[in-house]
């Protein structure tokens, strides 16, 4: 299966990727935040909303 069965962009699929790992348990928070911060996410409000909530959840700061 090619990236551009699930995604428009190479950029998409990257964040796909992340997701599907925090998702998964293979990556925690802080580094699947860490990984986003290296992608374009500024089209966030184009995103389904389930993946833009879990864009942000991530990103969220954690009050520890």
């Amino acid at each position: 299966m090619t990236w551009r069965s699930i995604v428009d962009t190479a950029e998409h699929y990257k964040i796909y990727m992340i997701l599907r790992d925090y998702n998964n348990d293979y990556m925690d928070k802080q580094a699947a935040k860490k990984q986003l911060q290296k992608l374009d996410i500024s089209d966030l409000d184009m995103f389904l909303t389930d993946i833009k909530s879990k864009i942000l959840e991530i990103m969220s700061e954690d009050i520890s």
